[in-house]
């Protein structure tokens, strides 16, 4: 099994019973679950040194449907930001293209861009002949940690998977803007349960860092090498008082 971010997305929304896009956007839900993912790969990582998130060449579509792969992105864990330019513009950025998810692509009257499936696919609200006279590319982060695929370790798919759904759907609950008494009520009865919850992942999350860390030092040092005490790492990135660090001690 390979980690899916858009999967991730998803289940935080059935996770927080499917709010209303309204209440609680997929392009705020991608943002915070980009967070998240980026936090995790950084704990998995065995030098705080990079940058996990890597950006796509320009590309001009040859169809408003369409895998990544097409355009040579590889590796695409999640895809967090779309940029488009017109084919002559000579700025090194471009303008904001909002994401959506892509029940609702077809309504959208702002020009949005969906990504599904897997391997991920691409799709376009705007017309064909619209797409084709601009130039996209796209902000993602991967499926690899330094070097190492996050699908060659041993359960870690599924419970990467899960840990961020549930660290991002705690984070998203704050700022959906359903005010209604069986909302209120939801997160009222919830809340404390989630937060227990991330307590507990995260004595399992410790556990599958060191044994990916383990796995990325074996063939750069000697056996013996590793079998000194290992050094204490820093506190996971975030304030949430429901996370501790990698070494099992509070932030």
């Amino acid at each position: 099994m390979s980690v899916n971010g858009i999967d991730i997305v998803r289940g935080v929304y059935r996770r927080l019973r499917r709010p209303a896009q309204s209440d609680l956007a997929w392009q705020d839900v991608l943002a915070i679950v980009g967070e998240v993912v980026a936090r995790m790969k950084y704990d998995l990582m065995m030098s705080p040194q990079g940058d996990t998130a890597k950006i796509s060449d320009w590309f001009v579509p040859s169809s408003t449907d369409f895998a990544l792969g097409d355009v040579g992105i590889q590796n695409c864990l999640l895809p967090t930001r779309v940029e488009k330019k017109g084919l002559d513009s000579e700025f090194e950025t471009g303008a904001d293209v909002p994401c959506v998810a892509v029940d609702v692509l077809d309504t959208s009257n702002v020009g949005a861009v969906a990504f599904y499936g897997s391997p991920l696919r691409m799709a376009f609200c705007d017309p064909f002949d619209y797409v084709t006279q601009m130039q996209y590319r796209v902000v993602f982060q991967t499926d690899t940690v330094d070097g190492i695929s996050l699908s060659t370790v041993t359960g870690l798919p599924n419970f990467f998977q899960a840990k961020a759904i549930l660290d991002a759907a705690y984070q998203a609950m704050e700022i959906c803007e359903d005010q209604s008494a069986e909302w209120l009520s939801f997160v009222k009865m919830y809340r404390p349960d989630w937060g227990g919850e991330m307590k507990q992942k995260n004595q399992d999350w410790i556990r599958y860092v060191r044994k990916f860390r383990g796995k990325s030092q074996i063939p750069k040092t000697r056996f013996w090498d590793n079998r000194g005490v290992r050094a204490k790492t820093g506190p996971l990135f975030g304030t949430d008082p429901n996370i501790g660090n990698v070494d099992g001690g509070t932030p």
